[in-house]
């Protein structure tokens, strides 16, 4: 039995629906559903009837009820007790550089509202650097990318990325369905330093097609190359992400790299933090559906 499940069910059970425990939570109505079904089949009891104008909670329920609360009302207390003593539970996040920062963000603030006595610390670096810092135990968990068939215990997937080609929305590539790698050989290019796809591609793209990119920037940061590309200073071979003004990506023919991104920890960092950051991330909804999100 989980922290999450007993939340699912008092929240159907106040909310006296899927939908508004859904919207409540934050969190998918299969990924209720799934919990709940979990935890009835742990308990061998019916907790809810669904109706077909909602869900009634059952005898059962009734009675499991007065015992959630008070668990969850009892976990609460002993997190607020820590708010008394000088050091407060610490998780603390690596983040790959090459990745958008707001995408990020979302699940942390509601992370953090969630479980306000938990400090974040949030760091970012290339992905090297990233693997080393988990290794040595410098940070508890990272967002980074993913072999493409990992089936690791200490890693979960998220999402997947195409990587396109970012270009401002008023140059004449944004009308195009698609763009020949030899189209961009005159073309002001940004080089995404470290890119944890291109750069271990050997021979470069670039080079396979006999092309020299006129690069005018490199960076590291994927805020850098937004930034540099809506302020029409150049394009980038680069994720596509969700709704980012001024940028229209175009595919490149006959090329089209794709990026798994997910969670990665360390066994020996196996903290209660790193387990509770986990499973919130998993049951959420967090992505736009052009990132193919696997939760």
């Amino acid at each position: 039995m989980e922290l999450y499940q007993l939340q699912y069910f008092v929240a159907i059970a106040e909310n006296g629906s899927f939908t508004r425990a859904s919207e409540a939570l934050y969190v998918s109505q299969p990924s209720l559903s799934a919990g709940i079904k979990k935890l009835e089949k742990e308990l061998d009891v019916s907790l809810l009837e669904r109706r077909w104008r909602g869900v009634c909670v059952t005898p059962a329920g009734q009675l499991f009820l007065g015992k959630a609360t008070k668990i969850i009302a009892e976990y609460q207390s002993t997190i607020n007790a820590l708010r008394n003593f000088q050091e407060r539970p610490v998780l603390r996040i690596g983040m790959l550089c090459t990745l958008q920062v707001k995408t990020i963000v979302k699940i942390i603030q509601s992370f953090h509202e969630l479980y306000p006595e938990v400090i974040i610390e949030l760091c970012d670096t290339h992905l090297d650097e990233l693997n080393d810092w988990l290794v040595q135990g410098d940070v508890d968990i990272a967002v980074t990318v993913l072999e493409e068939k990992s089936d690791s215990p200490t890693t979960q997937m998220l999402f997947q990325q195409r990587l396109l080609l970012g270009v401002p929305s008023n140059h004449p590539f944004a009308q195009k369905q698609a763009v020949m790698l030899t189209e961009l050989e005159q073309e002001p290019f940004i080089e995404r330093i470290k890119c944890e796809i291109l750069s271990k591609m050997t021979p470069s793209i670039f080079e396979m097609m006999g092309v020299t990119p006129r690069i005018v920037y490199r960076a590291d940061h994927e805020e850098w190359v937004i930034a540099l590309i809506q302020a029409g200073l150049g394009m980038s071979i680069m994720p596509e992400w969700e709704a980012v003004p001024g940028i229209t990506y175009v595919p490149l023919v006959k090329m089209q790299p794709i990026r798994n991104v997910g969670l990665q920890w360390s066994q020996k960092q196996n903290f209660e933090i790193v387990k509770l950051f986990r499973s919130f991330v998993m049951e959420g909804t967090w992505f736009d559906e052009r990132f193919q999100a696997l939760n």
